[in-house]
């Protein structure tokens, strides 16, 4: 890839990351699947494969992925297409829309991974308010991306960007914002669940439908994670996955001290 790209550009191949392929992804797919279509026709010609097996296998090459898979992979990974100034902009608008449904759904932001209802809290230092919400969340996004930060600079060593970590972590609590927004919904239709949901002795199919909710979003919510890191960094196997476990058991411990210290 590195190669190809070189094909569709002056710069010297020192000078790229990986955010600068993007606008190449769609040339270098169509010459990958030259080489694969080449190659298939080299074992028709050569008899090791059937005209039947060739023509499946050419229809599988030029298979597109459906709008539902598209969107599927954007919201695991929509980094491939957001990234700098974008991601950061994009990532504050959702830290402010969190903060903000956060406040109205009565939520503490705990840590990069946990919300918790305020009822918990029967004692609060101090009031309640967007502000509040605002700086757990802030904390939240912070330590992460300072840790993922601060791994990408002792283990990469091609140039990163900062502004990529910044806006790539906040654009990955997506999530949280969708899970606030459900939790809201469930209030404003059945009153009262969400405080009293621990409390309750019988299970009932809101609960299943509450768990499974929580369980996606988890999921989803590492996932975010998980890629913001890879593509802000350009980090690979190793490097990758333990600079994510690290940073999330530093960002998780500081974080929760952090988020709570006024609550």
């Amino acid at each position: 890839i590195m190669s190809t790209a070189l094909l569709f550009t002056n710069r010297p191949l020192t000078e790229f990351k990986t955010r600068d392929f993007y606008p190449l992804r769609i040339k270098i797919k169509i010459l990958m699947n030259m080489d694969e279509k080449q190659r298939l026709l080299n074992l028709l010609n050569e008899r090791k494969i059937s005209e039947d097996d060739f023509k499946i296998l050419i229809a599988a090459l030029d298979k597109k992925p459906t709008r539902l898979m598209m969107v599927l992979s954007f919201l695991v990974n929509p980094f491939q297409r957001l990234a700098g100034g974008q991601a950061l902009l994009v990532g504050i608008a959702i830290i402010i829309l969190l903060s903000y449904f956060g406040f109205h759904a009565q939520q503490y932001y705990v840590n990069i991974m946990q919300s918790v209802d305020t009822s918990i809290n029967t004692r609060p230092r101090v009031a309640y308010t967007f502000w509040l919400v605002l700086y757990q969340n802030v904390i939240c996004w912070w330590s992460l991306s300072l840790c993922y930060l601060l791994f990408a600079k002792l283990l990469q060593r091609n140039p990163i960007r900062w502004i990529d970590f910044f806006g790539m972590v906040a654009v990955a609590r997506l999530p949280f914002l969708v899970s606030t927004i459900f939790v809201l919904s469930i209030e404003h239709f059945f009153p009262g669940f969400i405080q009293a949901r621990d409390h309750q002795l019988q299970s009932s199919w809101l609960q299943v439908v509450f768990s499974v909710q929580n369980m996606l979003i988890g999921l989803w919510l590492l996932m975010m994670y998980f890629n913001a890191m890879k593509e802000a960094s350009g980090l690979t196997g190793g490097k990758l996955w333990f600079s994510v476990a690290a940073s999330f058991i530093i960002a998780s411990v500081v974080g929760s001290e952090l988020t709570m210290f006024f609550v």
